[in-house]
């Protein structure tokens, strides 16, 4: 249910409709609130009309019909505005940003006070129709106005607002925002804590006979796995007694017709339960930030291999998102992991399933970047500074042997990726130094120097 709910409120958050339509129903409910307290105030007799707007119905309603006119020729304005931004990030940065700006709050909340203004004024113009002998409705008047120049205030900030979206710094900072805050949704438990009970290793091990009698269940539609209810397909393991082989993990493609779990005892499972698997697996046409840590990973390394295109050429903004890259495997390096099987409270397998690992997500951060920015000098240091950078917050031998190999592999890549000795020499220099400071070998033989950065004994003392 949790993951339901959380890929719901991601999809409503990515959209441009949301936002303005609960400022929209809040529109009314003020309209509703203020016609109330005018009615109570004028049965009291007590309605302060120096401090309210003052004037004839037919004044007051060429008033109302003239901003609610100008509100929605703004509302044309914003949504033409609004396009820019949309434009430039799919050219420069990626169609996969456009999700970023979708769920821009300051864009939403724009739109959103434009239309509740609007809906406001209409609601107030309906109760100046009929005799011009009625009382004038001051209180909603008088909040019409105030929120007219409050629309006018929102448009020169919606402005300001997109002149800085745009510009590639922002749009790096606030991918690197929304990746940092699903490392911490997604990997809760620090590297030295001891994991939940729900995620510890299973006692009883994998039945010798899972492969001769497991079944596979299919998937029903294709699409991308944007989110999977783990907790739900825990308690229908352990209700049924069996042990579930999860073939798709969050960022996986799907293909209808095909495995997307194994069962056993596959005879003891029916119908039923393949209905429920697939129900856990929340498909869509294209990855999100829900549960796939990597997408974020691979959202930055988009935009700095479009960077690094002879289309756009900016290494700087490839350097960019390598310091952002950087902040979020620091990030990685102090979470542990879930482990790839998960039991009951019994201790009896009931899960088995595809983890991320600290490897999968470098390789997805410095492999493209590498390849793309061989031939740049500037870039190739940068990325060896991001290893090191990340090198200084490792805590296991896997994270260190990974970032000394993709080193390594850097190093190697500017012999042949840069052409001056000069360069080649520098990016050596830069390559010795990380490899000094892990003081790994290639075969990834943890040495004294790690061994005193992990707080572990010296087995050759």
């Amino acid at each position: 249910m949790e993951a339901h709910l959380r890929k719901l409120w991601d999809s409503l958050r990515s959209s441009y409709w949301f936002v303005p339509a609960l400022m929209t129903i809040g529109a009314v409910l003020l309209w509703a609130g203020t016609s109330m307290l005018e009615r109570t105030l004028y049965a009291a007799g007590t309605l302060p009309s120096a401090w309210l707007y003052a004037d004839d119905i037919d004044s007051v309603r060429t008033l109302l019909l003239a901003v609610a006119g100008a509100i929605i020729g703004l509302v044309g304005v914003v949504f033409s505005i609004t396009m820019i931004p949309l434009t430039i990030a799919t050219a420069q940065f990626g169609p996969r940003l456009l999700r970023t700006f979708l769920r821009d709050t300051g864009t939403q909340i724009t739109l959103g006070t434009f239309v509740a203004t609007f809906i406001f004024c209409m609601l107030v113009l309906l109760r100046l129709r009929g005799d011009p002998a009625q009382p004038l409705p001051q209180v909603s008047v008088t909040v019409g106005l105030l929120l007219a120049l409050t629309s006018f205030s929102v448009l020169i900030y919606f402005i300001n607002h997109v002149a800085i979206s745009i510009q590639a710094p922002v749009v790096v900072a606030e991918v690197s925002a929304e990746l940092l805050a699903a490392i911490d949704r997604e990997l809760p438990h620090p590297l030295d804590q001891a994991a939940a009970p729900a995620l510890m290793r299973a006692v009883d091990g994998v039945p010798p006979d899972f492969a001769e009698n497991a079944r596979p269940v299919v998937a029903t539609a294709s699409g991308y796995v944007q989110a999977r209810d783990d907790a739900g397909l825990l308690r229908l393991a352990t209700k049924h007694n069996l042990v579930i082989r999860l073939l798709g993990q969050p960022g996986d493609f799907v293909v209808q017709n095909t495995p997307l779990a194994f069962l056993w005892p596959g005879a003891a499972a029916s119908g039923e339960v393949d209905t429920a698997i697939n129900a856990a697996f929340l498909l869509g046409l294209q990855r999100t930030l829900v549960q796939d840590v990597t997408f974020g990973i691979n959202e930055l390394v988009e935009m700095a291999v479009r960077a690094l295109s002879p289309a756009i050429n900016d290494p700087f903004t490839a350097m960019t998102c390598l310091d952002w890259i950087g902040t979020a495997l620091c990030r990685v390096c102090s979470r542990a992991f879930p482990p790839p099987d998960r039991c009951d409270d019994q201790g009896r397998l009931c899960l088995m399933m595809k983890v991320v690992t600290f490897t999968d997500l470098a390789d997805a951060a410095f492999n493209p970047i590498r390849e793309a920015g061989r031939t740049n000098m500037a870039v190739t240091l940068r990325l060896l500074d991001t290893i090191m950078v990340v090198a200084q917050c490792a805590r296991t031998e896997e994270q260190c042997a990974t970032l000394l190999r993709h080193a390594t592999v850097v190093e190697r890549g500017s012999v042949f990726g840069l052409p001056e000795e000069a360069d080649r020499q520098a990016v050596s220099a830069r390559y010795q130094t990380v490899a000094r400071f892990l003081g790994l070998s290639e075969a990834g033989v943890v040495t004294e120097p790690v061994r005193a950065m992990l707080g572990e004994p010296d087995e050759t003392a």
